[in-house]
C-alpha cells in the first residue's frame, strides 16, 4: 500500500524551515520514491506549503476539497513515487469534520502524520510574537493567552485524537528536536531519508518588547514601518512576556493535555522556568523602549505619521503590569 505522510506543523516549530528543504531537494527525494507535492497553488503559491489544501479543507467545502485532493493525487500518480508529502502548518487547525476528505484517503493510503510541539505557555508567548510581527495582533500577551480560541489551539492531545482517528501519528518536542536536528528528527517520524547537509534558515522572531510595541501600533490605526520597528528594538534581547504568574495559568490549564499527551503520544517537555518577574509584559519595558525610540530619528521611519507613533509609545505606561 502507498503512503501518505502528513506533516500538520504546528506553528513556530521550524516548518518552514522543514517545508524548505522538502521543496528545494524534491527531485532528491523522488529519487528515492518520496514525492513532496507541489506548492504553487493559491492562496499562497509562492511559499514551500500546501496552503492551498488547507485553505480548502478549512472553507469545510467538499467540492473544493475532493478538487484539491485530486491534483494531488494525479501529480503523485505521475511521480510514479510510493510515498506522498505534504505540509502546512493550517492543517493543525482544521477541526474534527474538516478532516473528513483526508479520512477517506486511508482505504488506498498507509496515513502517518508527524506533528512537533512545544511547550504551551512557549508556544503561547511565540505565536503571540508572531501575530504581532504579522500586524494582525492588537492585544497584550495576557488577553491573547486568555482568549478562547488560543487556549483551544493549546489541547494537543485532543488535536491529535482528531488525526489518530484515521492515522498514526508520530510527535515529538519541537525544542529537543532542535538540540538534537530538526531535519533529521522529521526524517526519523516522517521515515523518509532527508539530506543531511539541507542548511535551515530560521525566522527569528523580534523580541518580546518589539511584540508589545508592534500590538500597540497595530491598534493605533497609525501607519508605520515595519522593518523600522524591528530594526529600532534589534539590541533588545528579551525572550519572555508571560510572567511568573500568567505562565503558571496556562500551564496548570494544560496539565491534564500534557498528561494525556505523554501517556498516549509520549511527548513530554522540559520543565525549566525562565527568569522572569511575576507579571506579564503589558507594554514595553522602558529601559528596552528608550533606545528603540532614539533609534527613530530619521525622518518618515514611521510612515505617515511619525510623531503620533512616537508619542503612542512613549507616552503609554511602559512595562509590567
Amino acid at each position: 500500500m502507498k503512503r501518505l505522510v502528513i506533516h500538520i506543523g504546528t506553528h513556530k516549530t521550524g516548518t518552514t524551515s522543514i517545508q524548505e528543504a522538502l521543496e528545494k531537494n524534491r527531485a532528491r527525494l523522488a529519487a528515492g520514491s518520496v514525492w513532496y507535492a507541489r506548492t504553487n497553488r493559491d492562496p499562497h503559491a509562492h511559499l514551500p506549503k500546501h496552503s492551498s489544501l488547507a485553505h480548502a479543507l478549512r472553507e469545510n467545502t467538499a467540492r473544493s476539497a475532493e478538487s484539491e485532493i485530486s491534483l494531488l493525487l494525479a501529480e503523485f500518480e505521475e511521480s510514479g513515487c510510493e510515498t506522498l508529502v505534504l505540509s502546512a502548518e493550517g492543517f493543525s487547525e482544521l477541526r474534527r469534520e474538516s478532516l473528513a476528505p483526508l479520512r477517506e484517503l486511508a482505504t488506498d493510503f498507509r496515513i502517518d502524520v508527524v506533528c512537533f510541539l512545544r511547550r504551551p505557555d512557549l508556544f503561547a508567548e511565540a505565536l503571540w510574537n508572531q501575530f504581532c510581527r504579522e500586524g494582525r495582533e492588537t492585544r497584550t500577551i495576557r488577553d491573547f493567552v486568555r482568549a478562547k480560541g488560543v487556549r483551544a489551539r493549546l489541547r494537543y492531545a485532543t488535536l491529535l485524537d482528531n488525526w489518530s482517528a484515521f492515522a498514526t501519528v508520530r510527535a515529538a518536542d519541537f525544542d529537543a528536536a532542535r538540540k538534537t536536528g530538526l531535519l533529521r528528527r522529521f526524517g526519523e517520524l516522517a521515515d523518509i531519508e532527508m539530506p543531511d547537509s539541507t542548511d535551515i534558515h530560521g525566522n527569528p522572531s523580534p523580541s518580546m518588547n518589539c511584540a508589545a510595541a508592534l500590538a500597540l501600533l497595530n491598534g493605533s490605526g497609525e501607519a508605520y514601518d515595519m522593518k523600522s520597528i524591528l530594526d529600532a528594538f534589534g539590541d533588545d534581547g528579551r525572550r519572555c512576556a508571560l510572567g511568573r504568574r500568567l505562565r503558571a495559568e496556562v500551564l496548570e490549564e494544560a496539565a491534564e493535555e500534557r498528561a494525556r499527551l505523554a501517556r498516549d503520544y509520549g511527548v513530554s517537555f522540559d520543565d525549566t522556568m525562565p527568569e522572569e518577574s511575576r507579571a506579564p509584559l503589558l507594554r514595553p519595558d522602558p529601559a528596552a523602549l528608550a533606545p528603540a525610540l532614539a533609534r527613530l530619528t530619521r525622518p518618515g521611519l514611521l510612515g505617515r505619521s511619525e510623531g503620533g507613533l512616537r508619542s503612542l509609545l512613549g507616552n503609554r505606561r511602559a512595562g509590567s503590569g
